[in-house]
């Protein structure tokens, strides 16, 4: 009779024993597919919100301006006049644009001083870009050359403000003086990332450039090319193209190679292999325990098999295919349960905001889940292989009893 029968007619002969050590299995396989669908989903996420919210997956800036940022160098901004700006939109592998001024300011209310960030933008091209509209919770957006502002949700509540109240910014100036303008606000929106509905207004670009005495200049040219194009050959050509019509020096770099961008993704890379790696201890540390256990509690049936005639070496395969079935059925049945779970939450979100609370990372408050078909058969055979594995151990070990000796044995 082949080896492969037995082992099959011992799984169905102990049902309850087979059922339980394939639940085992189950279990972990479900936990690691459910975590590396939430990491893909977050890892995914951060790379949204920094090319959507921080880089472009092209930016364009005065390459001083990176230099000195921390201190705010307005008057090292990018010179970009309306035929700058149409012939980078016009570049091939763009296929949207969003020229931008960030700057600091302190906001005045009823006498008191809070700290805020605002952007000046062009809503029609941040439309395209992000789709601004769509962040709205009340209100809209502000026309060009109006003294609006779009707040987030959080900040407006911080300052105890509505739609149609106004609100003072203080700020320093591209000639390094102080100006301050009143505002009112337009509308409100809320943000994926809690940091920026917590501290961020917008204004009309042009309001901004007014106010901050930067008149055909921002800070940022921010760029999302088409699916087909690579980052760094789009950068490369906007480069060359608007080298010549730029008065200020300028640098378009890819998203891929800015320090800032790639600091966070390097983090939330380690981050992950650390979360992943508990993960895998964890779930292989199940497996294993649940097959060595199995074994070891057969030693008399071993000692029958011995007294019968099989051979040590037989006995060893015996129970490795046996694994290997209990645990193919077990992670089967794990990682399907894992993409059952994760599907609905991939449409639906998960609901991190609490867990984030405080964190100054560009993780949105709802995530959603990835099923990655690599990782879901990685993990399908890494399951199955640390169960094989196990078991010979265990089965070397019980082969070299002896007959008498197994038979002897509670």
């Amino acid at each position: 009779m082949k080896l492969s029968t037995i082992a099959a007619r011992n799984i169905l002969r102990n049902k309850r024993r087979s059922v339980l050590s394939a639940l085992a299995i189950a279990v972990a396989a479900m936990a690691i597919t459910l975590l590396f669908s939430l990491l893909a989903g977050m890892k995914a996420d951060l790379a949204y919100n920094l090319q959507t919210y921080v880089s472009g997956e092209v930016r364009i800036r005065n390459p001083r301006f990176t230099e000195h940022e921390t201190v705010n160098p307005l008057h090292l901004a990018l010179h970009a006049p309306a035929e700058l700006v149409e012939t980078a939109a016009a570049t091939g592998g763009v296929s949207s644009l969003a020229p931008r001024i960030r700057f600091p300011g302190s906001v005045f209310v009823d006498d008191e001083n809070y700290n805020a960030v605002g952007i000046g933008l062009d809503f029609a091209r941040e439309q395209e870009f992000q789709g601004i509209g769509d962040r709205l919770t009340a209100g809209s957006l502000p026309s060009p050359g109006e003294r609006a502002a779009v707040l987030g949700t959080g900040l407006a509540a911080e300052l105890g403000l509505g739609l149609g109240d106004t609100f003072t910014i203080l700020t320093q100036t591209a000639t390094r003086g102080a100006n301050a303008m009143t505002f009112d606000v337009a509308g409100l929106a809320r943000f994926p990332v809690s940091a920026f509905t917590e501290t961020h207004f917008l204004i009309p670009l042009d309001t901004a450039q007014y106010f901050l005495r930067m008149p055909g200049q921002v800070t940022d040219l921010l760029v999302k090319t088409t699916g087909d194009t690579d980052p760094v050959e789009t950068a490369s050509a906007l480069e060359s193209t608007l080298g010549d019509l730029s008065e200020t020096p300028l640098v378009a770099e890819s998203w891929t190679r800015l320090r800032t961008s790639y600091s966070f993704m390097e983090i939330a890379d380690m981050t992950y292999a650390i979360m992943a790696l508990f993960f895998f201890v964890l779930g292989s540390s199940v497996i294993v325990n649940t097959t060595m256990m199995v074994i070891y509690e057969r030693t008399r049936e071993i000692g029958t098999l011995s007294a019968m005639g099989m051979e040590g070496g037989q006995l060893i395969r015996m129970f490795f295919i046996e694994a290997v079935m209990i645990a193919a059925a077990g992670a089967a049945a794990g990682v399907l349960l894992g993409i059952a779970i994760t599907a609905p939450f991939s449409v639906l979100g998960l609901d991190m905001g609490a867990s984030f609370e405080g964190i100054d990372f560009e993780v949105s408050n709802v995530l959603y889940p990835k099923i990655n078909l690599r990782s879901t058969v990685f993990v399908f055979v890494y399951s199955v292989t640390v169960a094989a594995l196990a078991s010979l151990l265990p089965s070397r070990r019980a082969a070299r009893v002896s007959p008498a000796e197994a038979l002897r044995s509670l």
